[in-house]
């Protein structure tokens, strides 16, 4: 990468995963990329759209020229004016917006249904022409540029509902391709985690380690709201806090993420999925008996009378699950 970038060459982008969905996503991508149709990638929040977009780009021949990046999240419509099309005051100085910045190359509008209404009809007026006024400025300034947007909204519903121009719309939905959730290519999970993995080893130094198999159990098996960016997070924990070395194990991951995983919509919890059969089995067993006996104020005669067992077979029970009695009441 360092090469690359001393030859002014932008890196690749990598896009992991080699489930059907991600190779179909990574076709369309590739056979958009040197067009200059307008797309418009549809997605969860941190499906990967923006990567998605990059990586059009680097396969273009736009790939040595800017990838400018625009967002409009909390800001009016004063302030994605002057971000999109740049200032001037009145001495003439100069700020380049968006637009100016990606002279020659591609822009790309991360969650374009948030753009301020009032912009958007400016907006669309820049890219028909390809030429737009700065704020405070006279003159035309003239650009080539490929657009991307992507959003996660119902762009129809917000059109419905008037905030959001169907005129702009169908100039940006060229071309529309959906990036799809993590929870719909669990497949990609493994590769995505070792991906970042390596990648997190290259650039910060943190541990290369190795999944072990019951934590590719685990993660496969959990849900992703928040899609890969929640992988790449949970991921990147783990190699801060864990130790530096050995393979990563489920409980690391369990340990390390604020969210409480569940497995699809079974409600399982999913440290037991890790575990095999048996095992699951046994720790079932052993917090129902604990949490029953725990009831009765540690009376072990009174809960074997609750559960229906003879307090002789609690007792051999207890103590093949490893079970420590001794501060209970027998």
């Amino acid at each position: 990468n360092r090469v690359l970038r001393m030859l002014g060459a932008p890196p690749p982008i990598y896009l992991a995963g080699s489930s059907k969905c991600s190779n179909e996503m990574v076709v369309e991508l590739a056979d958009a990329a040197d067009k200059k149709s307008r797309v418009m990638l549809f997605g969860m929040p941190g499906s990967g759209k923006e990567h998605a977009a990059r990586f059009m780009h680097t396969n273009s021949s736009r790939a040595t020229n800017p990838f400018v990046v625009a967002r409009f999240t909390s800001i009016n419509q004063e302030e994605a004016e002057r971000a999109l099309f740049g200032h001037q005051d009145k001495k003439g100085g100069v700020v380049p917006g968006y637009l100016e910045q990606a002279h020659e190359g591609t822009i790309y509008f991360d969650e374009v249904a948030d753009i301020p209404l009032g912009t958007q009809r400016t907006l669309l007026r820049a890219i028909n022409n390809e030429q737009f006024k700065r704020v405070g400025g006279t003159d035309f300034v003239r650009v080539d540029f490929r657009v991307v947007s992507g959003t996660a909204q119902d762009v129809e519903r917000k059109i419905a509902e008037g905030k959001f121009s169907r005129s702009l719309f169908e100039r940006l939905n060229v071309v529309t391709i959906t990036v799809p959730p993590l929870d719909a290519r669990t497949e990609d999970i493994e590769e995505l985690a070792n991906h970042f993995i390596e990648v997190f080893h290259q650039e910060r130094g943190l541990p290369r380690r190795s999944l072990h198999p019951d934590a590719v159990i685990f993660l496969e098996e959990s849900r992703w709201p928040g899609n890969v960016r929640q992988l790449q997070n949970l991921v990147e924990k783990v190699l801060l806090l864990g130790p530096a070395s050995g393979p990563i194990k489920a409980e690391e991951f369990t340990a390390s993420s604020s969210d409480e995983f569940y497995v699809s919509s079974n409600r399982i919890p999913s440290s037991l999925i890790a575990l095999s059969l048996r095992e699951a089995r046994e720790e079932f067993e052993r917090q129902y008996l604990t949490a029953k006996i725990g009831r009765f104020g540690g009376n072990i005669s009174s809960a074997a009378r609750a559960i229906g067992m003879e307090r002789s077979a609690l007792h051999r029970k207890l103590k093949g699950l490893k079970v420590d009695t001794k501060h209970w009441e027998r």
